[in-house]
């Protein structure tokens, strides 16, 4: 079983959004998938999710304590293919504990300085985590939100590695309102408009953490 933690302290950053499409494109593909939600308690936002529409969709459990994290591969590792868990922008000690458990750590991030600035601490806690484990969890940047048209995605990309030292993913996900839409009424991009560009990033970005998983 793999761990995949989507994490950024900064909220407002995709990260549920990301966590919701992506669990649901690894469904698809027939893994065995749930979604792990650190912040369930106070916004409720996953397991709305997981009750409205009709689609198939993914477990969530909510894993609001550190031991939770650490407990997932010996509790569920003969059920589930992966975990996603979406991470807290306020419970610190899952997110520790994420970066300790997982196999791969995604990082979404804006096109904004001021987004890519708010990971520094994030990045220390993987840094220090990868040399005690001798490189583990593999971890990557994704510039979500991505603006059409415009060179920022560049040049967050050229700051992220400047400030972090960080690999990036190469597939992005571009800006859209349809990722809202979706997630309001319990379903996904790739459930919805299975064809389009939007579906064709979100299955570009889960064939790259595969490849990345595979060579674990």
């Amino acid at each position: 079983m793999f761990i995949i933690a989507i994490l950024n302290p900064k909220g407002g950053v995709g990260k549920s959004t990301v966590t919701c499409n992506l669990s649901r494109c690894l469904q698809k593909r027939g893994f065995r998938v749930a979604i792990g939600d650190s912040d369930g308690k106070k916004t409720k936002t996953l397991f709305e999710w997981s009750l409205r529409g009709t689609h198939e969709k993914p477990e969530v459990m909510e894993i609001d304590e550190p031991s939770a994290v650490s407990d997932i591969k010996k509790s569920l590792g003969e059920y589930l293919d992966f975990v996603v868990i979406d991470g807290s922008a306020s419970n610190i000690g899952v997110d520790s504990a994420a970066v300790r458990t997982a196999d791969i750590i995604i990082i979404p991030v804006k096109p904004s300085s001021a987004d890519a600035w708010g990971c520094h601490e994030l990045v220390a806690n993987i840094k220090q985590w990868q040399k005690l484990s001798g490189g583990s969890p593999k971890a990557y940047c994704l510039v979500n939100q991505q603006i059409k048209n415009t060179n920022v995605s560049k040049s967050i990309e050229t700051l992220v590695q400047k400030e972090y030292d960080l690999p990036m993913l190469t597939a992005r996900l571009s800006q859209s309102v349809a990722f809202m839409e979706a997630l309001s009424y319990g379903s996904t991009v790739v459930d919805d408009q299975p064809k389009s560009k939007l579906s064709k990033e979100l299955n570009a970005v889960t064939d790259e953490i595969l490849e990345i998983l595979s060579k674990e």
